[in-house]
């Protein structure tokens, strides 16, 4: 499937999905030293979001959640490509800090057909996202 959405912080990488149905905040959703995802709330909690393309409606919380991108970023722990419904500062900023490419506008739907474990390809420079529904699981 192919999809078309916004690139703010453009690249191109390929690699396994993780999709969280609920926003997540990086600082207390996101474990700084594995990269897993805690919060108690999401589908998606202990799968590892380091070199993955992570899909989510938007984030939650706080400002500091750029930062912690930033951290993920430096210890090679952070998400190979950032997916949003909605655009959203932090994301948006610890994106830039980090060069982390970063799309918005995947419509809402795709959060419920997308699996974590798909294969994707993230194109960044033509504004699409192609999903495959080839199962990569890599916790």
């Amino acid at each position: 499937m192919e999809i078309k959405v916004k690139t703010i912080v453009g690249g191109c990488v390929e690699g396994e999905v993780v999709v969280s149905r609920t926003p997540i905040s990086f600082l207390g959703d996101v474990d700084l030293e594995t990269s897993k995802i805690v919060a108690r709330d999401s589908n998606a909690r202990n799968r590892v979001i380091a070199k993955k393309i992570l899909i989510i409606p938007r984030s939650r919380g706080s400002t500091v959640g750029s930062y912690i991108i930033y951290a993920l970023y430096k210890k090679g722990l952070a998400p190979s490509a950032i997916i949003t419904v909605d655009p959203d500062p932090v994301i948006i900023v610890g994106c830039v800090i980090s060069n982390i490419p970063l799309a918005i506008g995947i419509p809402h739907k795709y959060l419920n057909t997308i699996k974590s474990g798909y294969h994707a390809y993230f194109d960044g420079d033509r504004g699409v996202l192609i999903i495959e529904k080839r199962n990569t699981h890599s916790y």
